[in-house]
């Protein structure tokens, strides 16, 4: 069974095709992509052709996305490859690594690869990673940086953040999906070819009657970060606290740590690692990012401003962006958080009325 579909800005996967094959060669995924592409063109007289594929790192995949829209050998557009594959694939090789110490470092190593903000960044990061690791001496360990750089760093490397910022770096949605429909549907059973047919049908007009926005909000497509009263709520405690915060033109430097007040000299470490990649050693790259978060400010629009963080490199919106936006009265935060941030209840029983006034008026 194959399935293809979309992400919103919320970060739901929509899916809007399915397939079935065989097999899970080039042909297989080349015909579920035309299919994509003629209905598109049938229905809608829209010329589908985009411009990011995300899934696990399978060639047919990828060729096949490559034949369907008249692409060339990962020219023109931009293949992600699956984050949660690369990490489980990563797991299974470092069971060989005994010490768990040492275990769980190299895994926060990687995801602190995993966080880079661009090409420049994963390139120098995979440097400094091996030359980290191959000096401990450990054949064990020797062994995973030489898997990691065959099949993860010299090929398959688009598993990072910035490789494509402002979309999922897993195909977990997709995998979700395939998921529900094997516990709600078929219940993990095989169907006859007939009786599986008339069930996609089904599956897909549910897949399109549940976003309807007449229905329940989860599965709505976002074009932009949702902003709930959750969010809204600890943005405005992040805007109201007494944490230091730096301004460097239209940057906003600051620690994680509230208690520990920003200084010039970490706002000098940081440009020179992060921004520079002046940096010998994968630790102080790894310590300057744990430690000092940036935010850069839009003035004309707050929702385009960008901040390093890991909530805003995954979620596409933040804490830090909406908190300094209302702290610099780019924004007003609506009412009713500001009661849910500070916990202020509202009374049981009836709203009370104006005083004075008559509770029926009769001409």
């Amino acid at each position: 069974m194959l399935i293809v579909g979309t992400t919103c800005k919320n970060c739901n996967y929509h899916p809007f095709g399915i397939g079935l094959a065989s097999n899970e060669k080039t042909k297989d995924f080349k015909l579920m992509f035309e299919s994509v592409k003629e209905g598109l063109r049938n229905i809608f007289q829209y010329e589908y052709r985009p411009t990011i594929l995300q899934a696990d790192s399978a060639r047919a995949i990828t060729r096949g996305f490559e034949q369907a829209f008249d692409y060339h050998e990962d020219t023109g557009y931009i293949r992600l490859n699956c984050w949660s594959h690369v990490n489980r694939n990563c797991d299974h090789r470092l069971v060989c690594v005994k010490d768990k110490t040492v275990k769980e470092n190299i895994k926060n190593d990687l995801k602190c690869l995993q966080l880079s903000h661009n090409q420049k960044t994963f390139d120098k990061l995979s440097t400094l990673f091996n030359s980290k690791w191959n000096n401990v001496g450990d054949s064990s360990i020797t062994s995973f940086v030489e898997y990691l750089n065959e099949n993860w760093i010299q090929k398959n490397n688009k598993w990072f953040e910035g490789a494509a910022p402002g979309v999922p770096g897993t195909n977990n949605g997709n995998e979700g999906v395939n998921e529900d429909i094997k516990d709600s549907y078929t219940f993990r059973e095989r169907l006859p070819l007939n009786q599986f047919l008339a069930l996609m049908l089904n599956i897909a007009k549910n897949w399109s009657t549940d976003r309807s926005p007449l229905k329940s909000k989860d599965k709505l497509i976002y074009k932009e970060p949702p902003l709930t009263d959750s969010r809204w709520s600890e943005a405005i405690k992040f805007a109201v606290s007494k944490m230091a915060i730096e301004q460097i033109n239209d940057s906003y430097y600051f620690n994680y740590d509230k208690e520990i007040k920003i200084t010039f000299e970490n706002i000098g470490k940081y440009k020179k690692f992060v921004d520079e990649l002046k940096v010998k050693k994968f630790d102080d790259y790894s310590n300057i990012v744990k430690m000092v978060c940036r935010v850069t400010v839009n003035l004309e629009n707050w929702k385009l401003s960008k901040c390093i963080c890991y909530e805003f490199q995954k979620k596409y919106i933040c804490t830090h962006v909406i908190g300094l936006a209302i702290r610099l009265k780019l924004v007003v935060p609506p009412t009713h958080t500001i009661n849910f941030a500070f916990n202020q209840k509202t009374k049981r029983g009836r709203k009370p009325t104006a005083k004075g006034g008559k509770a029926l008026i009769v001409d």
